[in-house]
């Protein structure tokens, strides 16, 4: 995906005359849309393949709307990000598939609703390494714009319900928790260990494969 973007990039910048720190640019920004575009067309595609398609779509879409205002963790490589998004969003998908009574639904929503105001007010918008959001009025912006997706989603969420849509209500409910939980510290400790146990992972095959060659 980095050679492709950076390939691109090189040929957009000879078109517009363009120096080499906007050719980076270009490149950068070729290789996030060009890495988003797959990573939605691959869950879509498999939750089809699986039969989970309405309530994986909707999953991602609150996952995917909350995370780009909200910011969050995110694996040290794309092809990490690629096989966690789509393991985190098939299984979302197909948990709001079963069963629930209406009393665990509304404890979901509840939840959702809480955790959410609590993260927004807290933590959002969230950092990496590479980038943090300090600027106050900055923060306050992306704070007000989080709280009203969470308005959105969260009154959608209770207008299914009220139609008896229970899968499609704690498909939102799980898009919001799943994203809120990657905004919060406990998330990016969880990532922090999955990124350990892949590394420690990925060095016993190493092992095993020099050591039969």
């Amino acid at each position: 995906m980095k050679r492709l973007s950076k390939e691109l990039a090189v040929m957009l910048g000879q078109k517009m005359n363009a120096d080499q720190d906007d050719v980076d640019i270009y490149a950068y920004s070729l290789e996030v849309l060009l890495g988003t575009v797959l990573e939605i067309a691959l869950i879509i595609f498999l939750s089809f393949l699986t039969n989970i398609l309405t309530t994986t779509v909707i999953c991602l879409a609150v996952f995917s709307s909350i995370r780009f205002f909200g910011g969050g963790v995110h694996c040290s490589t794309y092809l990490r990000c690629l096989v966690t998004a789509n393991i985190l969003m098939l299984g979302l998908g197909k948990l709001a598939t079963l069963p629930v009574s209406q009393g665990l639904l509304s404890s979901l929503v509840l939840a959702a609703l809480i955790f959410s105001l609590y993260a927004v007010i807290e933590w959002v918008p969230a950092g990496t390494e590479k980038k943090v959001i300090t600027d106050i009025p900055t923060r306050l912006k992306q704070k007000k714009k989080v709280g009203l997706l969470l308005v959105f989603w969260l009154g959608m969420a209770v207008l299914v319900m009220k139609n008896e849509l229970n899968s499609a209500a704690l498909a939102i409910a799980l898009g919001i928790l799943s994203s809120v939980f990657l905004i919060s510290p406990v998330g990016y400790k969880a990532v922090k260990a999955l990124e350990k146990f892949m590394n420690n992972f990925v060095n016993c095959i190493r092992k095993e494969v020099k050591n039969d060659v």
